[in-house]
């Protein structure tokens, strides 16, 4: 999971030279209704199990991401 301003942030990075780019804030704020509507719509909401590790890619590249993946399942 990363943060929404992260996840925007790189959203707009890959669209920017796209015809369809909008600005970073745009995208900011389409993530989080979205977030928040699939966080409380009634039928199968996404929420955190009590159980789920939780690992923040905010800052972090793919490799690290793995690695910390598979030091939490040994």
């Amino acid at each position: 999971n990363a943060s929404a301003e992260m996840r925007a942030h790189r959203r707009y990075l890959e669209n920017k030279d796209k015809e369809f780019a909008q600005s970073e804030e745009q995208i900011l704020e389409e993530i989080k209704a979205r977030d928040i509507l699939d966080s409380t719509r009634e039928e199968s909401p996404l929420i955190k199990v009590f159980d789920a590790i939780e690992i923040d890619t905010s800052n972090i590249g793919i490799d690290e991401v793995v690695a910390k993946i598979l030091k939490n399942i040994k």
